[in-house]
């Protein structure tokens, strides 16, 4: 895991001590080492390590084979059996690093029969200078970032926003339809980013520079479903397998290793898997838990490691603590993420990189096997949606509205008002209607005429279409919302909040449950297995029956959250009015100021709960402020 930037095309007069300070900006992604490489003037790489892979000086970055160089960001799992294979065709090694298999693999098999062999989250840039091309690429799932612009023939990449701006020719300038999109989604989703001209790369995709010009192709898709597999015994015994498969690759490390226990369905799985390869005793767990009851998992989380007798660490945290922490860790952000659980997971990757230097975690299981409570609620809002607009205004929004504002977590009445807001929107944006944050339709009351101008006509939604276009329609529509959710809201949300959580402090997240065994073999079960009779993850509780108590299977969902809706009537509340000060807003020219004040008063008056939009709002202000000003 590590942090990677630099540029081709045409250079400065100063480059070496530009690419020094792109380079240092990445410093948090990679504290144990650095390297930069410059080639005629034309060609900058500049690296940042996290050593975990052969962590001696041999494997250095940027690094060099033939007329081939590469900085690699992330892991590849499967480097072992390529370079196996790459042994037996002739090529030699000097270094025990996957870093020198993907270049091995590239003189070897060229582009796309390796992209079509790497197991692994990654984002890389190769310069190839018998062709004189620079290649970008993400991996399959989006694990790992990847920023770009192109200015007059000039390409310029970072693993962060915060080194691209680094460059001299990089705008400051707000891309206002990716702010809309920013207040409907909670993040910005690939392509685009929170600045004019600058893009993110979409996972499964690459870009090849060639003589000023780029192209940008999809390498990998999510597969479609295809030879299922129905029988309940037989698709349990294909998802373990795989689960099994992808925890014991993602142990392999030169360097200690741990495992994320949140005492959720997924995180153990993860550690069952891992403590089936290896002596559960040697095999740490980490937990945070906190004050609030209703947020709290902890006790799950004990419970399962003490089953299992793992070496559990257990960290509890006041409400003080996680307040105090909110300014830096939001004023870190390269771009706006509005994604509350941010906070904790900050923390817990704070606590475990205390004891090792790599995590696997349980991240993709929501998203592969159905287990978000929007995928129960879809069918019934098909016939909710079907009752007439007048009618459900008159007898059904009322009742709902009048429902008094609790302050726990994703409670009854919060739920019910998202579902039935979300019942004007079609069958897919339903489901961001009710996850994401600001509608559409409010965004003219909150931004200001000229911001709201420029991107009126943009429809925040048009990922969407533009995702579902290039996927054959499956029978089933969970299928679909399976793989919309996996693009969208997995890969850029969860992912990339478990990136820039995990990395401000050095410490490589991996997650099974995204290895490519794991997501062929979700393709492959029915989404009536997945969900089955209003049970949620069916075949995964199906397939841990009798590795831990029923009662860890059977809990509902409660999700990695922080009590936001009581913290912004309170303690957090004299944050919120700092960051939405009147006048620091109007001279910003971005939201209306008094939009804002009654965004405060509704919520503090219990009238709404607008905890979504004020979050984005605070995350927005704290980043604007470190990163633009």
């Amino acid at each position: 895991m590590c942090g990677i930037c630099g540029w081709v095309g045409s250079t400065t007069s100063d480059a070496p001590a530009l690419l020094d300070r792109m380079t240092d900006a990445l410093s948090h992604r990679g504290p144990d080492d650095r390297g930069t490489w410059h080639l005629r003037d034309e060609v900058h790489l500049g690296h940042r390590r996290l050593a975990i892979i052969d962590p001696s000086p041999a494997g250095r970055q940027p690094m060099t084979a033939g007329p081939v160089t590469v900085v690699l960001n992330g892991e590849i799992y499967n480097y072992e059996s390529l370079r196996a294979r790459l042994r037996d065709s002739g090529r030699t090694f000097e270094t025990g690093s996957d870093t020198e298999v993907l270049l091995q693999g590239y003189l070897h098999w060229g582009l796309d029969d390796l992209l079509a062999r790497l197991d692994g989250m990654f984002a890389f840039a190769l310069w190839d200078d018998t062709d004189r091309r620079l290649i970008i690429a993400r991996d399959r799932m989006g694990e790992k970032p990847l920023y770009y612009t192109e200015i007059g023939g000039t390409l310029i990449f970072g693993s962060e926003l915060r080194a691209l701006i680094v460059h001299p020719d990089v705008p400051r300038d707000i891309d206002s339809v990716s702010l809309r999109k920013y207040l409907a989604y909670d993040y910005i989703p690939a392509p685009r980013a929170m600045l004019r001209g600058v893009k993110k790369l979409e996972a499964g995709h690459m870009l090849v520079w060639e003589a000023g010009k780029s192209a940008v192709r999809r390498y990998w898709d999510m597969p479609s479903p295809a030879a299922p597999i129905s029988d309940p015994g037989a698709a349990a015994g294909a998802l373990w397998e795989a689960i099994r498969s992808g925890v014991e690759s993602r142990l392999v490390s030169d360097v200690p290793v741990g495992l994320f226990l949140s005492g959720g369905l997924d995180s153990t799985a993860v550690v069952v898997a891992a403590s089936e390869l290896r002596n559960p005793a040697e095999l740490p767990t980490f937990c945070i838990g906190f004050d609030d009851p209703s947020f709290d998992e902890s006790t799950h989380a004990g419970a399962v490691a003490r089953h299992l007798g793992t070496q559990h660490h257990q960290e509890r945290l006041t409400a003080d603590v996680l307040l105090s922490m909110i300014p830096e860790i939001v004023g870190g952000l390269d771009e706006p993420l509005a994604d509350p659980s941010l906070i904790p997971t900050h923390l817990l990757a704070r606590f475990t990189r205390g004891h090792v230097k790599v995590a696997l975690g349980g991240d993709g299981g929501d998203e592969l096997l159905l287990g978000y409570p929007t995928f129960g609620a879809h069918r019934i809002a098909q016939a909710a949606a079907a009752v007439p607009r007048p009618l459900r205004r008159a007898l059904i929004e009322p009742f709902v509205r009048a429902l008094p504002v609790s302050d726990a977590n994703w409670s009854l009445d919060y739920r019910l008002k998202r579902f039935v807001a979300g019942l004007d929107y079609p069958p897919l944006a339903r489901h961001f209607a009710w996850i994401g944050g600001l509608l559409p339709h409010e965004h003219a009351d909150l931004l200001e005429p000229s911001i709201y101008a420029a991107a009126h006509a943009a429809d925040p939604y048009d990922d969407l279409a533009r995702l579902t276009g290039r996927w054959s329609r499956p029978e089933d529509p969970l299928d679909l919302l399976t793989y919309v959710y996996a693009r969208m809201y997995l890969s850029e949300g969860v992912l990339q909040k478990v990136d820039r959580a995990t990395m401000a402090h050095g410490l490589e997240s991996r997650a099974p449950l995204l290895s490519q065994d794991v997501v062929a073999a979700c393709a492959r079960i029915p989404a009536g297995l997945k969900l089955r009779r209003g049970t949620t993850k069916w075949i995964l509780r199906h397939a841990l029956r009798g590795k831990v108590p029923d009662a860890i299977i059977d809990r509902p969902k409660k999700g990695f959250g922080v009590p936001l809706t009581a913290w912004l009537k309170g303690p957090l509340l004299p944050l919120c009015r700092e960051l939405l000060d009147p006048a620091e807003l109007r001279g910003q020219a971005i939201f209306k100021a008094e939009a804002c004040e009654r965004l405060i008063k509704e919520h503090c008056e219990g009238w709404k709960d607008n905890r979504k939009v004020l979050w984005a709002l605070m995350v927005f202000q704290l980043w604007h402020r470190s990163a633009m000003e």
